[in-house]
């Protein structure tokens, strides 16, 4: 898990790029697996954070910023995950009976 965003972090290169190899690259992916006690079993229920990969002239560098949203809002505030469709449950549960 990556608590902080990074900000155009120069990344260092083993050899060197193709010239063609120009432009960025996004990806998805989660940074908050745990909430207060509450921790989620499945990678994919992560709340999200888009990270950007950008290639330059023979360089690389890395920018990344956490998705906030209602859930994460909400997760916040309550101090475990709101309740929300995930793949699977947290553990604990979210959610005893019909109170969650």
């Amino acid at each position: 898990e990556y608590a902080d965003n990074a900000n155009n972090v120069t990344l260092p290169i083993e050899g060197s790029l193709p010239q063609w190899l120009k432009g960025s690259y996004f990806v998805g992916g989660p940074h908050r697996l745990t909430v207060g006690e509450t921790k989620v079993t499945h990678y994919l229920d992560g709340l999200g954070k888009i990270h950007k990969f950008h290639f330059g002239e023979g360089s690389l560098s890395w920018t990344s910023k956490d998705f906030t949203g209602q859930i994460d809002n909400a997760s916040s505030s309550l101090g475990k995950y709101a309740p929300s469709v995930i793949f699977q449950e947290t553990s604990p549960p979210r959610c005893t009976g019909t109170v969650c």
